[in-house]
């Protein structure tokens, strides 16, 4: 005993008084002595031998919490709260045991007030601890640094209505929910909900402006705060933690409040390997269409079959679209739900194809004039954008590369009713065949490739609240110079063709390399807001996010998109 921390400053008298009371305990490795969730009566001093702490953190990964050797203590918690065990703890190697009972050290507790008072302090640290390693933004740390930062927070409480921040006042503590919920508003609009896991404050802390939105208690709350001093000394020391908060400051304040905050690190950010993604679809889906449409392609040629001919119209304008879309979507680290690619899908032909047709023959457009041609790609390039323009307030939608799935599938909504109203008016069934085929094999190096482009770049400019910004302009520009050309048709017969397949290498080129660092991006984001993940890599838990109900990778404990807890 007195070998040990916990007893360390305890009297001689006091010591001999607890020694009375113990019982001496052998175990061998792997033996479980406290099992999470079971009622607690004892806790175990260690005279020789190993034991493990084993729990599951927020999102329902396994997490080892610490390892005790000699003179370690552990389940002291049961002496004094009545609360389950919160955690498991595994003989890791044989092991001989102190253990001293819930009623003894109860008894004990008038007797030895030292002791008391120790094992009292004891577990409200330990409670902290075992909180910030399953359920904080801190949980990457080092069990050394945890340790001593439970010691920092101060635990405090508010009841049901009670206003914890006010818009505009100054910011001196950052806070932690550990149970109940926080409504955080921002004049008369609701921003989020945050529960246990959640942080909030770190904003006016980082970047020395005042609060930004007022944070209620919905439920009576229990709330860890920290003090500004200790904030900014642990941000200092901890440039991963640093970076973690920057990436939280720029999802809730945006790209001028987080670009406010001063980097971690001029180092390389290291990126793992991203190897979740489920297997492709989409080449699937391209050989069932492919197959589809030559089968309605030929029974339209050799029967005129009206079913035949309507289902090569359909199967021929949609197939490479889709085929597209998936391609683009399935490449997002972060995809949305697939009911809102659909939505644009249909919103971009539906607003743009009426938009475009009328204003190119109010305008006298005139085929093969490079003017007309020019004037005909800004119309429909505008009109193409309207179909994402739902989307530019979203702010769960925040990386460039939902700027190219979204554009890709405005565009593509496009191209493909556009390709129904071209085969609906072809002069019989071998014009219609051939232009189905022809458009197929074409439709991805066009529509979808420049509204993708434009898109791409507004979404950057949405970021920083420049959505005409210089980025978006000049790609817009470079997007209606090859729409442009590409309507221009300056060559005749089979060298249309190639000129078509040139410029559409050319997007493709262009779009490549906007995809390259959209994901690199949104992958910097999601490191940088989990940036266990560097250590560990990505786990096996794929969870869906409460509060914005997007998907985020597997392993991951905070969502990239708006950044709240994850939960199992």
């Amino acid at each position: 005993m007195r070998e040990s921390p916990l007893f360390a400053g305890v009297p001689e008298a006091e010591l001999e008084q607890i020694a009375a009371r113990l019982e001496v305990v052998d175990a061998p490795a792997g033996r479980i002595v406290i099992r999470e969730g079971e009622p607690g009566d004892a806790c175990y001093f260690i005279a020789s031998g190993e034991m493990g702490v084993e729990s599951r953190d927020l999102i329902g990964e396994p997490a080892v919490l610490a390892t005790f050797g000699r003179g370690a203590c552990v389940g002291e918690v049961a002496l004094v709260t009545d609360s389950v065990r919160t955690a498991t703890v595994r003989v890791t190697s044989p092991v001989r045991l102190f253990r001293l009972h819930k009623a003894d050290f109860v008894s004990l507790a008038s007797m030895c007030p030292v002791f008391a008072e120790k094992v009292r302090h004891r577990v409200t640290l330990l409670t902290v601890d075992s909180f910030l390693q399953k359920a904080s933004p801190f949980a990457h740390l080092s069990g050394e640094t945890l340790w001593q930062l439970a010691d920092q927070f101060e635990q405090v409480r508010f009841r049901t209505g009670e206003a914890i921040l006010r818009e505009g006042e100054p910011g001196d503590n950052f806070y932690l929910v550990c149970s109940g919920r926080v409504e955080v508003v921002r004049g008369e609009h609701l921003l989020q909900v945050l529960e246990a896991g959640d942080c909030f404050g770190e904003i006016a802390l980082l970047t020395g402006s005042g609060r930004t939105a007022t944070v209620r208690a919905v439920d009576d709350v229990a709330l860890l705060a920290l003090d500004k001093v200790h904030f900014d000394v642990l941000v200092q020391q901890e440039p991963a933690l640093r970076a973690q908060f920057r990436e939280l400051v720029r999802i809730r304040g945006g790209e001028a409040l987080a670009d406010s905050v001063r980097h971690a690190s001029s180092g390389p950010l290291l990126l793992p390997r991203v190897d979740w993604l489920p297997e492709r679809r989409s080449w699937r889906l391209l050989l069932a269409g492919v197959a589809t449409l030559a089968l309605f392609s030929v029974l339209a040629a050799w029967t005129g079959s009206d079913y035949a001919i309507y289902g090569a119209l359909i199967v021929g304008s949609f197939v490479a679209p889709t085929v597209y879309v998936t391609f683009l979507a399935e490449s997002h680290l972060l995809p949305d739900h697939p009911l809102n690619l659909a939505l644009t899908f249909v919103l971009a032909a539906a607003l743009g194809l009426p938009l475009a047709f009328n204003l190119e023959r109010v305008l006298g457009v005139r085929a093969g004039a490079l003017g007309s041609a020019l004037l005909v790609a800004v119309i429909e390039e505008v009109a193409k954008v309207l179909g994402v323009a739902w989307l530019f307030r979203r702010a769960s939608a925040r990386f460039r590369m939902d700027g190219v799935v979204y554009g890709a599938a405005a565009g593509m909504g496009f191209a493909a009713f556009e390709t129904v109203v071209y085969g609906l008016r072809s002069a019989g069934v071998p014009a219609l065949i051939s232009t189905l085929w022809l458009r197929a094999l074409l439709s991805p190096f066009a529509h979808g490739t420049w509204t993708a482009l434009i898109c791409a770049a507004i979404w950057r400019g949405k970021g920083r609240q420049k959505l005409l910004s210089g980025e978006v302009i000049g790609t817009f520009g470079a997007s209606v110079l090859l729409h442009g050309l590409w309507s221009w048709e300056p060559l005749p017969g089979s060298l249309a063709l190639v000129w078509f397949l040139f410029l559409g290498l050319v997007g493709l080129e262009l779009l490549r390399r906007s995809v390259e660092n959209a994901r690199r991006e949104e992958l910097e984001a999601l490191v940088a807001l989990n940036p266990e993940v560097i250590a560990e890599g990505f786990g096996t838990v794929q969870l869906e996010c409460r509060a914005c109900g997007q998907l985020s990778p597997p392993g991951t404990h905070y969502c990239a998109r708006c950044g709240v807890a994850l939960r199992a």
